[in-house]
């Protein structure tokens, strides 16, 4: 995982970035998580989105969470 998220570049590491600040200070929104999720899912490929939405939904709250692993981690 840490090879493919190298490799992304440096808007889409600045959304990660800015999207899992927003997770983790409870400020994301099921719609967001939603959006952010599938363009993520683009840009990093299924499996580095599962990675990190694996990550942000051990962070996010209930029905954040609920969004990122029915978007990320494709469930």
């Amino acid at each position: 995982m840490q090879v493919e998220l190298n490799s992304l570049d440096p808007a889409t590491t600045e959304a990660l970035n800015s999207f899992a600040a927003d997770v983790v200070a409870n400020r994301a929104t099921p719609e967001q998580a939603s959006t952010f999720g599938r363009w993520f899912t683009m840009k990093a490929g299924v499996e580095g989105a599962k990675a990190v939405g694996g990550v942000l939904k051990d962070v996010a709250s209930s029905i954040v969470a609920d969004t990122i692993r029915k978007t990320m981690m494709g469930g």
